[in-house]
């Protein structure tokens, strides 16, 4: 979700930070696999990730996504 997607997110969304980042090499198939990274400083609510979600979806990204949630380490 390069460039004005992401501006999208970030307008609605103040504060929030993306990174893109991907696997070093290819799979066996030649795919690559890419992972999006959001951070925000209330944390990433449910309709964030909804929203998230649904312009995946209408880009037609890849499906099955994978939403996880990591905290700091305590």
């Amino acid at each position: 979700m390069p460039g004005t997607n992401h501006e999208h997110l970030r307008q609605r969304w103040p504060g929030l930070q993306v990174e893109l980042m991907q696997r070093p090499d290819p799979s066996a198939e030649g795919l690559e696999t890419w992972m999006e990274v959001y951070r925000h400083p209330e944390g990433a609510s449910a309709p964030l990730i909804a929203t998230i979600a649904q312009l995946a979806v209408e880009l037609g990204l890849p499906q099955k996504r994978a939403a996880e949630i990591f905290i700091p380490l305590r």
